[in-house]
């Protein structure tokens, strides 16, 4: 079989991951990409993976064993945020062709391994690349859940998976059958039926991705915004705003306790200006922002949308506060106990701890 026209020749297997039909229509593209390791790449591939396709973060799922031997490029590299997870029995060969859905079955049913990687993949900066060696099994299991959950049809999950074995993997399959000749052959040219098999598998144990990642210890917000992770990416900024040993509160029109935040608009200066824009216009107050401090939560507001908020710390100039009429009923200096007790939502009461932390070490 011809090899498939790759996106980098010296990363096999690198692909967006957003090309298919999902729940709430098309996925954004650039997000979230695949591969087999980026071991053996060129500089001049990596240097394009960082600068034309933007790769921020990096998930390794090779473990330790096999960055041991062969280190990834990215383990000290500043504008990469880099971080190796273990899959269990990822590097066991199952002994028959017949035995990878079950193989499959095993390495994603340990919550301790799969959870944080689903938690960096939600969490990471974007655009992010997830691989392991070749990136067809432990990669293509992850890839697989995750198309799922965001409402990808079987037939468009078993044909993205079965991409990998279009010959764009015959150069990896070369190399690694110099290093291990024993290996078998569907090892590397699996049953055509095996990957259906295993998402029938999947879906009896645990009914869909949704509760599969609810198993695996994920929180109903975090399964939420996994679920909505290609859909239209919104970006805002806000800041935990203390006046000495008080945390601003607002009581929100629409009901809940938050903490001023609000979309970026092109003439913003950057992301604090967006959080002192909010700010002013919610609460009326001027505030002067404490270097050190960044912290960025994840959600989806509703669906087929994510975003991404950027918190800041800031100190109020004064505690005369006046509240946007249209959004804002009442807003309150409180202790940090209070704050944390009275704020609606999770994600908020960990940003505003963090930030209680960093204010009062300062």
């Amino acid at each position: 079989m011809p090899m498939t026209k790759q996106l980098l020749e010296s990363i096999p297997n690198l692909r967006d991951l957003a090309s298919y039909p999902c729940a709430y229509g098309e996925m954004t593209k650039g997000l979230i990409y695949r591969s087999s390791s980026p071991y053996f790449a060129s500089d001049e591939d990596l240097k394009r993976l960082k600068e034309e396709i933007g790769i921020r973060s990096v998930l390794d799922l090779r473990g330790e064993i096999s960055n041991q031997r062969n280190p990834s490029p990215f383990i000290n590299d500043p504008e990469v945020y880099w971080r190796l997870f273990n899959i269990p029995k990822g590097e066991v060969i199952p002994t028959d062709g017949d035995d990878i859905p079950s193989w499959y079955m095993s390495f994603i049913a340990e919550p301790t391994a799969m959870r944080p990687i689903f938690r960096e993949i939600l969490n990471a900066p974007k655009p992010l690349l997830f691989h392991c060696e070749a990136g067809k099994d432990r990669t293509g299991t992850v890839a697989l859940i995750l198309e799922l959950l965001n409402g990808v049809s079987k037939e468009d999950v078993c044909r993205d998976y079965n991409l990998s074995f279009d010959g764009r993997l015959d150069v990896v399959e070369k190399r690694t059958k110099s290093f291990y000749p024993e290996l078998p052959e569907f090892f590397f040219h699996p049953p055509v039926d095996a990957i259906a098999r295993f998402v029938d598998a999947f879906l009896e144990r645990y009914g869909d991705a949704r509760q599969y990642l609810e198993a695996m210890g994920l929180s109903d917000s975090e399964i939420d915004a996994l679920a909505n992770i290609f859909g239209v990416q919104e970006v805002s900024a806000g800041a935990v705003v203390f006046h000495k040993d008080y945390v601003l509160v607002e009581h929100m029109k629409l009901g809940h306790y938050s903490m001023p935040k609000g979309h970026v608009e092109e003439s913003d200066g950057g992301l604090t200006e967006t959080a002192r824009r909010e700010i002013l216009e919610e609460t009326g107050l001027e505030v002067d922002f404490m270097p050190g401090f960044e912290k960025v939560t994840v959600y989806s507001p509703k669906p087929g949308h994510i975003k991404r908020v950027h918190w800041f710390v800031a100190e109020a100039r004064s505690k005369e506060a006046k509240p946007q009429p249209e959004e804002v009923s009442e807003i309150y200096f409180l202790s940090p106990a209070d704050a944390l007790r009275v704020l609606s939502h999770d994600d908020d009461r960990r940003v505003c701890s963090d930030a209680c932390f960093f204010y009062f070490d300062e």
